[in-house]
């Protein structure tokens, strides 16, 4: 069941969190919102935070931004969780990357693709430091396209 919140709450929450009160949510007012909610939150975190709401690249959250995301349908909105089980089920030897073997693998049991040049076509636009490793932030970079 969704939670809807009014303007004036969400409007309190924004500024129950903006605590310099320039009117915009830097990385540390969310980092430490995070925090009273006991989650500490990771570099990752809040990269995946502030890629999903905010949408003007600035590095900060403004009160459009956020009021924008918390308008949005739950069901598009993807979580942290989410996306690390997903790169998870595609990291078979769990060392927190992504080779091309293992794309192969997951993408034949799933879809049957079994077109190499194909898959590595998508694993080499995936690896964007072309390092011949898809990271946990690549893959997420990924699935935001």
């Amino acid at each position: 069941m969704a939670v809807e919140f009014t303007t004036e709450e969400l409007s309190q929450v924004f500024d129950d969190v903006d605590t310099d009160g320039d009117g915009k949510l830097n990385r540390q007012e969310v980092a430490n919102l995070l925090r009273k909610v006991n989650i500490e939150p990771t570099r990752l975190d809040l990269n995946l935070i502030f890629s999903e709401i905010d949408a003007d690249k600035s590095g900060l959250i403004t009160r459009a931004e956020f009021f924008k995301y918390m308008a949005s349908a739950a069901p598009t909105r993807t979580t942290l969780d989410e996306l690390m089980r997903q790169f998870r089920a595609f990291d078979h030897d769990g060392d927190g990357i992504i080779d091309l073997s293992e794309l192969e693998d997951i993408l034949h049991e799933t879809s049957n693709l079994d077109d190499k040049a194909a898959i590595k076509a998508m694993f080499e636009s995936t690896d964007t430091n072309n390092d011949g490793r898809i990271t946990f932030q690549e893959f997420v970079n990924m699935m935001k396209e």
